[in-house]
């Protein structure tokens, strides 16, 4: 399966959320398959498992997970920009 999509080169979709790693969407097409444990690589982990948080600015480890990371608002707001996409949609959590 794959890891996210691009839907109408605007809306990127993921189950968890952006990465430090995600520097562009060719970044996701690089994430090499098979991948028999995504916690290994760091791009496939935070696209499966990063949460964003309230409040926060940056990144941050994901103490809840242990695993992943947590994200504010201004490097989602950078990472949309850097990747010229209008939203991201995750289906972790509302």
């Amino acid at each position: 399966l794959p890891f996210a999509c691009l839907v109408g080169s605007a809306i990127l979709c993921m189950h968890g959320g952006i990465s430090e790693k995600l520097t562009s969407l060719e970044a996701i097409e690089q994430i090499p398959k098979p991948l028999i444990d995504p916690n290994t690589h760091q791009l496939a982990c935070d696209l499966l498992w990063a949460d964003p948080m309230l409040g926060l600015k940056g990144y941050t480890d994901n103490k809840v997970r242990g695993v992943s990371v947590n994200f504010g608002a201004d490097v989602l707001q950078a990472t949309m920009d850097k990747l010229n996409i209008q939203m991201i949609v995750r289906g972790h959590q509302v």
